[in-house]
């Protein structure tokens, strides 16, 4: 108890007010939560600006491929992917493309490597599992799920590399260059696996806010090259679109700004930011592009020393803060 008197003491009156305010939105999310769940589950559930009912009628249709015509709905994320860059990554790139096709014909296998240790997933993957063990970590409402517990089973680490869904991009961009429909078969059978496994805020995967930011920017960039695929399908499209608006929706809510204010905030912030600048047609994207480069911008100098190193003290987090900066911008 006086080690918590102490902690209040040395908190400022802006994190105490943001303390209690957090508090209160928490409580109120606990006892809204089945509602909440229930109304994003509905097919007739619309995240889109208001005044665009042709925007929801094309998502809900296979005219969801024509909303990147309209600019006013989305930004690119990078140039076209088209049949000339395609090219020109085979001619001049063949190498790293060669190596990119045997990463992605691993990811085939079930064969993943996430931070130095290697295994093999049975199929279907069971995305709420220690990926060694093979024991189920705790269902239910994020909030009510104890992640550090010493009765979970293995490092949630290695939980989390694997719902991050960052290997998706190497199937992505493997269907793209090579034409080959077994990279997003695979690709479009673990997306929707994931998402009817994990429900919005439901689970492991919803528990980490940061882990949402990396899966937010590993959405944007899998969808990039799947657009680009021969054949996209448009419901596959579809759940990706509405899997980043739910995590964009989710960020603004959780951005850990006195909880972990260094790699945690800045990633989370980044994956906040893309989701709203990339789809301004989202309901409240603005708001989020907003509250986002006002995070990025304003800690900026928090994160780095005048020498430029990260002020984690540690290499890795400053390769980790920096790809999230480069990210955004």
């Amino acid at each position: 108890m006086l080690g918590k008197l102490k902690k209040v003491f040395r908190m400022s009156p802006g994190e105490i007010f943001f303390r209690i305010g957090e508090q209160i939105r928490i409580r109120r999310e606990k006892a809204n939560a089945r509602r909440e769940l229930s109304e994003v589950s509905r097919p007739e559930f619309n995240f889109f600006e208001k005044g665009h009912a042709d925007w929801f009628e094309m998502y809900r249709s296979s005219g969801v491929l024509k909303l990147w015509e309209d600019k006013a709905f989305c930004r690119r994320l990078s140039a076209p992917l088209d049949e000339e860059k395609k090219e020109r990554f085979l001619k001049d790139y063949r190498r790293e493309v060669e190596e990119s096709l045997a990463r992605a014909d691993k990811l085939l296998e079930h064969k993943f490597s996430f931070l130095g240790v290697s295994f093999t997933l049975p199929d279907p993957i069971p995305w709420q599992s220690d990926p060694l063990s093979l024991t189920p970590y705790p269902q239910g409402f994020y909030r009510d799920i104890d992640i550090f517990t010493n009765k979970n089973a293995g490092d949630i680490k290695h939980v989390w590399e694997v719902n991050r869904l960052q290997f998706l991009i190497e199937l992505a961009k493997a269907a793209w260059l090579s034409g080959e429909e077994k990279y997003s078969e695979k690709l479009e059978e673990w997306l929707l696996d994931w998402i009817d496994k994990n429900p919005y805020k439901q689970g492991v995967a919803w528990a980490s806010a940061l882990e949402v930011g990396v899966r937010v920017t590993a959405l944007v960039w899998t969808l990039e090259f799947y657009r680009a695929t021969e054949k996209p399908k448009p419901y596959v499209v579809a759940a990706m679109l509405k899997l980043i608006y739910l995590s964009g929706s989710y960020l603004y809510e959780n951005l850990s700004i006195y909880f972990s204010p260094y790699n945690h905030l800045i990633g989370e912030a980044a994956g906040l930011f893309l989701a709203g600048y990339l789809f301004p047609g989202f309901r409240d994207a603005r708001k989020w592009e907003k509250r986002a480069w006002q995070v990025l911008t304003d800690q900026i100098e928090k994160q780095f020393h005048p020498d430029g190193a990260s002020v984690e003290q540690a290499s890795f987090y400053h390769h980790f803060t920096l790809g999230f900066y480069l990210q955004a911008v």
